[in-house]
C-alpha cells in the first residue's frame, strides 16, 4: 500500500510523522528517528458506540486527514477512561494516561473552537450513562478549576444534569 510519506505503517499500527521524512530512510528509520510521532488509532464503524455510517467528520492538518468529529471522539475516550482509570496493570495505566491526555486535548480544542460534546450523535450509550462517565472524570479532576470550566463550556446544557447524578460508588482498589 502506498502511503503519504508522513504516514508509517508498522505491522497493524499506523503512525503519523509530524515532520517531513527524509526520502532516503526506510519505514523503521523514519519512525525511530522522528521526535514526534502520533499513533493513529483506527476503529471499525459501529464499535465503541460509533455510528455505522460516519457523517460527522473533521478534516485536520496539512495532510487533510479526515477524523471523527472531536465532539463525538471525546465520548469514546471518556468511555474507555471511565472503565480503566482505576486499573493497576502497567499496560492499562499507559492507556489510561493516553486517554486522559487525549481528553484534555480535546476539551481544550472544543473550548477554543466554541464546539460542544455531541451526545446525540454517539450511539453506544444513553445520555445518562455518558454523563455518569464524564461525572467520574469530573470527580477525579474537580480540583483543576480552569480545566473543569472548559469542560463545562463544552456541555453547558448538560452540566447541571451531570452534577445532579448520584455520586459514583467508591472505586475498587482490586485490579480489574
Amino acid at each position: 500500500m502506498d502511503l503519504d510519506p508522513q504516514f508509517v505503517d508498522m505491522g497493524f499500527k499506523l503512525f503519523y510523522i509530524t515532520e517531513k521524512p527524509d526520502g532516503e530512510m526506510v519505514r523503521e528509520e523514519i519512525l525511530m528517528n522522528s521526535t514526534n510521532t502520533v499513533h493513529v488509532e483506527t476503529l471499525p464503524a459501529g464499535s465503541l458506540g460509533l455510528p455505522i455510517a460516519i457523517n460527522s467528520t473533521y478534516i485536520t492538518g496539512e495532510a487533510e486527514v479526515e477524523i471523527l468529529q472531536p465532539g463525538i471522539l471525546i465520548l469514546t475516550k471518556f468511555k474507555r477512561w471511565s472503565i480503566n482509570h482505576t486499573s493497576t496493570r502497567p499496560k492499562t495505566i499507559r492507556k489510561v494516561a493516553s486517554d486522559r491526555n487525549d481528553i484534555q486535548f480535546i476539551i481544550e480544542w472544543l473550548a477554543e473552537n466554541c464546539e460542544r460534546i455531541r451526545f446525540d450523535e454517539y450511539k453506544g450509550k444513553a445520555k445518562p450513562e455518558l454523563l455518569a462517565m464524564i461525572g467520574k472524570y469530573y470527580a477525579k479532576y474537580a480540583d483543576n478549576e480552569e480545566h473543569m470550566e472548559k469542560l463545562r463550556s463544552i456541555m453547558p446544557d448538560d452540566w447541571d444534569d451531570m452534577l445532579a447524578l448520584p455520586e459514583p460508588e467508591p472505586e475498587s482498589t482490586m485490579p480489574p
